[in-house]
């Protein structure tokens, strides 16, 4: 008995069962010091583990048991930045493109459907979202198996963990590729150089300074999410290290199993990290998610659709007389035949 605590005496294949890890790893964590034990006479070692260390524990209370607000709040942060950037994707680029005031267009958003707003936030941010972490799972999982196969290797430890961070480098860059692909629509340098020109050009001080802005703490959420999984394993036995991929793969899943709340607190802050930076992208990109419309009936108007509610047809209308578009609003009994297009 230790603190209170009942210990019980296992053998290494004893405690690496209960632990769910390797012989080799239970040595490990003995040859640090992590895991208590004493050696007999005859070269035998036994390790001490409490009641609550092993399957049925880990022996620490901090961040080891997940409640339902935990989940609860992750959600809401989820579904309120879902819907903030489904309002800034119809709002900022209103303001820019057709009023020149962010009241009028906060005004002409609030018109739009909730619905609708929240199926742009859904499209701009939440699958590509939820597409980029399986993208991050599955490119560490590859990361993981090519550098514990080369652990059979002569290589050195040290070149063996400078490959895998190699590797989840160049992970990371072909994450923010594929995402500059899907929000920018550019391909290659030179298409990045033109798309960047233009947006410098035609972006004022104060967006760039924002958007900047946005860029810095999206930089610092990141940096915050990295320190955060790797305070996870600290003192812990490390996945590369494992004598085989299965075993890296049950240590991982065993850390992140063993720490829920601090699980979790990674998948929100990932989340934060990339709203920021979707917020930061929209600043560049100014054009209005509207289809065009062609009304025909008591009067004839062409235009850009912003929604259809309570019995009317809001329609922003480019007039020659106007510099900018204004929005009309028709109702439907002066409308006999509407034509929406992309």
């Amino acid at each position: 008995m230790d603190n209170g605590h009942v210990s019980k005496r296992l053998t290494v294949s004893e405690a690496a069962e209960r632990l769910q890890i390797s012989k080799d790893a239970v040595r490990k964590r003995i040859q640090r010091g992590t895991l208590r034990h004493d050696k007999t006479l005859d070269g035998h070692v036994y390790v001490y583990l409490d009641d609550e260390e092993g399957v049925g524990g880990t022996g620490h209370s901090g961040g080891s048991v997940l409640q339902l607000s935990d989940v609860a709040s992750f959600l809401a942060v989820v579904s309120l930045g879902t819907y903030v950037v489904g309002l800034f994707v119809f709002w900022y680029p209103i303001s820019i493109t057709y009023t020149g005031d962010f009241a009028a267009a906060w005004y002409a958003t609030s018109l739009v459907s909730r619905n609708v707003v929240v199926g742009h936030g859904v499209q701009q941010l939440l699958l590509p979202y939820l597409a980029l972490v399986l993208f991050l799972v599955v490119a560490s999982l590859i990361c993981m198996f090519v550098v514990v196969r080369l652990r059979r290797t002569i290589l050195r430890r040290g070149i063996r963990i400078m490959v895998y961070g190699f590797l989840l480098i160049l992970v990371m860059v072909l994450g923010l590729y594929l995402m500059s692909m899907y929000y920018l629509g550019v391909v290659g340098p030179v298409g990045y150089w033109r798309y960047f020109s233009r947006a410098y050009d035609e972006l004022s001080l104060a967006q760039l300074l924002t958007c900047g802005a946005l860029l810095i703490l999206w930089a610092c959420f990141l940096f915050a999410w990295l320190r955060l999984l790797g305070s996870m394993y600290k003192g812990k036995e490390n996945p590369i290290e494992a004598s085989s991929f299965g075993e890296a793969l049950r240590l991982v899943v065993q850390r992140f199993g063993s720490a829920p709340r601090r699980s979790i607190a990674a998948v929100g802050m990932i989340f934060i990290a990339y709203f920021l930076l979707v917020l930061a992208v929209s600043l560049t990109d100014a054009k209005p998610p509207l289809s065009r419309a062609e009304l025909s009936g008591h009067r004839h108007v062409k235009g850009e659709l912003l929604t259809h509610t309570d019995g009317f047809w809001y329609v922003y209308e480019q007039r020659e007389d106007k510099q900018k578009a204004q929005l009309v609003a028709i109702p439907d009994r002066e409308v006999d035949e509407v034509q929406v297009s992309e």
